[in-house]
């Protein structure tokens, strides 16, 4: 059984919790054994990521039967203690919960952990409103061979992913559907799946698709609904790339562009109870199977003989660890002391002013962060950096929203205050406009030429097809079609692409014989590396190439060539009486 404890870290001078697993009457070796591994993979799991919304872990403690980890103590209250059953949570503080839930899974995703157990009772939120993930405890590394499920389904039924409740290799995506499991639930107050027997709950799981969200309850849009058929699609490869872009389109939809509150008035919205009781004795049960559960006075023996014996890390005095085996210990003398302080005890430090200039930013703006704290002895901002000074500013320029949380350390204790930063996309560019296109002819004899004309704002790129590229600044093109053709124009900028068609008829007199009227090269003699250039006109054909190298051409029209030896050019015509070519013209290459 797992049981944690509330305890005071007398060397630093701040509380933490210590994790531990007890090991009940009868339990076989095995399981113990797995059970102690799981204990030992949390610490590891949670141990290796650094980030401010997972709870971190400072120490494991082996100590014969009764492993432990030490870990940060979160001053608040789970999802599911926030959350009435049955109820549903407002969705402002609900995007400002699941944004910083986003981002310490996409974390552990990065780093190669997936959780594989997220639910409601796994997210805490601290006095300042800040998420902390917890319960690491059936973690997995992507890149690990080895798992303590020996191929069984482990987690809670109701927020198991499809691969992961058939035993199947699961990665980031499982965190995602049991992410917006838990969102679906938070939003309507109605469980995705519900059935008698957990077969059928199973199967439901397996083969069914989420009632839409928006049938559940009045007040959600339909819009959400595809949103979370995505993030529960029952392949990990249908859903989001990431949980951060299953929120951020849920908040899209939810709140708009516009409809965004700041994540600090969210934050003190959010009811909390305190979730310790002051004590006497040396440690605090937080959770435990049974609400009046009381320890065996063997069971204190052991955590007390467990903490003693590893009181350098509190600060315990060597001498200590005679008396380690104390059915009660000296609470005089033990490092493990009362949550509430003595009279005597310092003052805490006190946060005067943390604060941003700017508490909504565009991307690519920055804002000045400015903090003031008395009485502290060491403070650092997560992601500025440490040993800060105890007055300062700092400018930052964050890529997406973020919450900036400053810790302050002193004699009397821990303080820690938030401020969070609304990053907001940039408006999208207005695409190009086509003011004219047109052909200053629109019916063209065959032979004859006409003139392509534009008119084009806001263009960083125009292509015509059949013609390629234009210059910057042109906006005009004679052209000279073998046969009736729509001609394409396509403007491009940083706002997106924009077209437009226009016809050019050319009428071939039926039966009449095709006429070359012009093909020669001018100059016919050029130095290596020169060019010359060839110019033809052909009546009545419904097909022109030229050869070598270069095709399809025009009935008319001018081209640069630049042989680079001797070339002798052919130029071909065709229409429905037959075949003719030119006579050769040859360009000489000196």
């Amino acid at each position: 059984m797992g049981v944690v404890y509330l305890a005071f870290d007398s060397l630093l001078k701040r509380n933490v919790a210590i994790k531990s697993v007890l090991r009940p009457s009868g339990e076989s070796q095995q399981v113990w054994d797995e059970a102690v591994q799981r204990l030992i993979r949390e610490a590891q799991a949670a141990g290796s990521l650094h980030h401010p919304n997972i709870v971190g872990v400072y120490d494991i403690l082996i100590n014969g039967d009764s492993p432990s980890i030490v870990m940060e103590f979160v001053d608040g209250n789970t999802l599911v203690e926030i959350a009435s059953p049955g109820s549903q949570i407002e969705p402002r503080t609900l995007i400002h919960v699941l944004r910083q839930c986003a981002g310490a899974l996409d974390h552990g995703h990065s780093r190669g952990i997936v959780h594989r157990d997220i639910k409601p009772t796994n997210v805490m939120l601290d006095a300042e409103g800040s998420v902390r993930i917890t319960d690491f405890g059936i973690a997995k590394h992507l890149n690990s061979t080895t798992d303590l499920t020996h191929g069984f389904a482990l987690g809670t039924l109701e927020y198991m992913s499809p691969e992961q409740l058939d035993g199947k290799s699961v990665d980031r995506g499982s965190d995602q559907y049991s992410l917006a499991v838990m969102t679906y639930k938070l939003l309507t107050g109605c469980k995705v799946f519900e059935a008698q027997t957990i077969g059928a709950w199973c199967a439901m799981i397996l083969s069914h698709d989420p009632p839409p969200a928006s049938t559940r309850t009045s007040g959600i849009p339909l819009e959400v609904d595809p949103i979370f058929a995505r993030a529960m699609a029952k392949t990990s490869s249908a859903r989001y790339p990431s949980c951060t872009e299953f929120v951020l389109e849920l908040e899209r939809v939810m709140l708009g562009e516009h409809g965004r509150e700041s994540v600090n008035d969210v934050a003190k919205s959010l009811a909390r109870a305190s979730p310790c009781v002051e004590s006497s004795t040396a440690v605090e049960p937080l959770s435990a199977a049974k609400p009046d559960r009381r320890l065996p006075l063997a069971i204190i023996a052991v955590i007390a003989a467990m903490i003693v014996a590893l009181g350098l890390w509190f600060g315990t005095r060597a001498q200590e660890s005679d008396h380690a085996s104390a059915t009660k210990p000296d609470e005089s003398s033990t490092s493990v002391n009362a949550v509430k302080p003595s009279p005597s005890a310092p003052n805490p430090p006190a946060i005067e002013e943390f604060s941003t200039s700017k508490d909504k930013l565009r991307s690519g703006e920055s804002a000045e962060l400015r903090w003031s704290v008395r009485d502290a002895t060491y403070v650092s901002i997560r992601g500025l950096g440490d040993s800060l000074p105890v007055r300062g500013s700092r400018t930052v320029t964050p890529a997406s929203s973020k919450s900036y949380l400053l810790e302050a350390a002193g004699p009397g204790g821990t303080v820690k205050r938030a401020v969070a930063i609304d990053v907001m996309a940039a408006p999208r560019p207005n695409p190009p406009r086509i003011e004219a296109f047109t052909a200053s002819r629109p019916s063209i004899q065959s032979g004859e030429s006409t003139v392509l004309q534009w008119n084009v704002s806001g263009a960083a790129e125009v292509s015509i097809s059949g013609v390629g590229p234009v210059m910057p600044g042109q906006t005009s093109r004679p052209v000279c079609p073998t046969e009736s053709k729509s001609y394409i124009l396509t403007v491009s900028g940083p706002g997106g692409s924009v077209n437009r068609s226009v016809n050019v008829e050319v009428r071939i007199l039926p039966g009449a014989n095709v006429k070359l009227s012009q093909f020669g090269a001018d100059p016919v003699s050029i130095n290596s590396g020169e060019t010359s250039v060839l110019r033809w006109q052909v009546v009545n054909a419904s097909k022109v190439w030229i050869e070598p190298a270069i095709g399809d051409v025009e009935a008319c029209g001018v081209l640069k060539v630049q042989p680079k030896e001797t070339t002798k050019y052919q130029l071909s015509y065709q229409n429905d009486r037959g075949t003719l070519r030119s006579k050769p013209v040859i360009v000489t290459v000196h």
